[in-house]
């Protein structure tokens, strides 16, 4: 395994899952399986080129789909944040 060196915000993104703060199963199939693959890769250390040469993709499509991944993340956890009693809308 390797260390990451940064944290993105699509690491950000995996964390929430790895916290539970969001569960892998309320996310749509397409997104389960990137973070199954991506995201764990991301996870581990390896950087959006080395991701994108084992998968035979550009950086840019890997980058894509974290993206793609972190908003889906990120607009559930804004929902369930204004869910929160006493929260005042943001």
């Amino acid at each position: 395994m390797r260390k990451p060196t940064t944290t993105s915000r699509a690491e950000g993104a995996i964390a929430a899952l790895a916290t539970g703060e969001i569960s892998l199963t309320e996310l749509p199939a397409r997104l389960q399986a990137i973070a199954a693959t991506l995201g764990i890769m991301l996870s581990d250390g390896y950087s959006k080129a080395e991701i994108a040469r084992y998968y035979g993709k550009s950086r840019r499509w890997v980058s894509d789909r974290l993206l793609e991944l972190e908003r889906e993340i990120q607009n559930r956890i804004d929902w369930l944040r204004a869910q929160e009693p006493g929260r005042p809308p943001e």
